[in-house]
Parts: structure tokens; C-alpha cells; sequence
């Protein structure tokens, strides 16, 4: 499949995505808190490089791809993701700054659910979501597991972006997903060029 396309596929999946979050949150009456980030300041964040695909594809579009290469070669593949932009105020979290291209994992956190081995669902909510409205985060869990509210379940898509390109399904530390992802952008266009 030509790499355009592995990228439209992921992109689909990632839209379906959005539309079941934002269903979930409509029905649960949960969102994050404005201005938070907390889910993208740890430091043992993975990703599949295909999650990661659109994001490299755009940026090899804007020309910034061969760059940031550059710095994710130097930087320690353990630390937080690159596109965490770190907030003036020591305290505050920061922002991502390429949010619209954000990987399965990030859209995930905070609004999926996880299945136990004995089948029932539960609400994967972040901890400051757990812990800014203790009450409703409850009564989520209690309605998510008893499936009045439906939630997307991280399993699931990762299935469905399996069947894209399985080769890419690996999980990384998050800046070395990105670097494994810009690697295969730039090597496909590479190729392409020389031929």
C-alpha cells in the first residue's frame, strides 16, 4: 500500500475515533480540564509508529521533517514527547503543539475504556479527571460498566490500525515512535525520488 494511503487509513480510524469520544463524552458529561496536558508529561509514553504516520507525512509536507530528525537523533529516546510544549509557569503542564495530528494514545487518554478478563468494561479516566469530580467519575465507571454509556475501547482501534500495516504495530517510547515514523516518510519519498 502506498504510504498516502496508509496515512488516509489512519486518518479514517483516527476521525471514527473522534466521533465515538466525543459520544462518550456527550453521554458522560466528562471533558478534560482547559488548559491540563498532565497525560503527556510522563515519561514512559508508547506508540506505534503508524499512529504516528499522519503526523510524520505532515510534516515532511511542511518541510520540518528532516529537522526534527535532526533533534529527535540527540534526544534521549526516554524523555517526554517532543511536542510537549512546556508551560512558562514551572507548575502547569504545557501544551502539545501538534494536537490535530496527535497519535492513538493521545486521543485515547482519559476517554477509553478497558475490558477486564472477565469481560466488563471499565472508564481508563486520567487522574485528574478522577480526582476533579470524584462523584461523576464514579458514576461513569458504574454506567460504563454496566453499558448504558457506550466507550471506545483503546484495544479495539489498535485491531483495526493492525490491519493497515501490522509491520508498524510495534510500540516505542513516544519520541521514538516519531523518529521511527519520520524515517519511514522520509525513506518512502526518498525511494520514490530515486527512482
Amino acid at each position: 500500500m502506498q504510504l498516502y494511503r496508509k496515512v488516509q487509513a489512519v486518518e479514517r480510524v483516527f476521525r471514527a475515533l473522534s466521533r465515538d469520544v466525543a459520544a462518550f463524552q456527550k453521554a458522560a458529561g466528562v471533558s478534560c480540564i482547559r488548559g491540563c496536558g498532565a497525560c503527556c508529561t510522563p515519561d514512559r509514553i508508547e506508540a506505534s509508529t503508524l499512529e504516528l504516520l499522519p503526523l510524520a507525512y505532515h510534516l515532511h509536507r511542511q518541510n520540518c521533517a528532516v529537522e526534527l530528525l535532526e533533534s529527535l537523533s540527540s534526544r534521549d529516546a526516554g524523555k517526554t514527547c517532543v511536542f510537549l510544549d512546556p508551560a512558562e509557569d514551572a507548575a502547569a503542564p504545557g501544551r502539545c503543539t501538534v494536537y490535530a495530528d496527535r497519535g492513538l494514545i493521545c486521543r485515547l487518554f482519559g476517554f477509553s475504556g478497558i475490558v477486564d478478563r472477565n469481560g466488563r468494561t471499565h472508564y481508563a479516566a486520567c487522574r485528574v479527571i478522577k480526582e476533579h469530580d470524584k462523584d461523576r467519575f464514579l458514576a461513569v465507571e458504574d454506567a460504563v460498566g454496566e453499558g448504558l454509556i457506550s466507550i471506545p475501547v483503546g484495544p479495539d482501534y489498535r485491531m483495526v490500525l493492525n490491519a493497515v500495516d501490522p509491520s508498524l504495530m510495534a510500540y516505542h517510547p513516544i519520541n521514538v515512535a516519531i523518529r521511527k515514523a519520520v524515517e519511514a516518510v522520509l525513506g518512502y519519498y526518498s525511494y520514490r525520488r530515486g527512482r
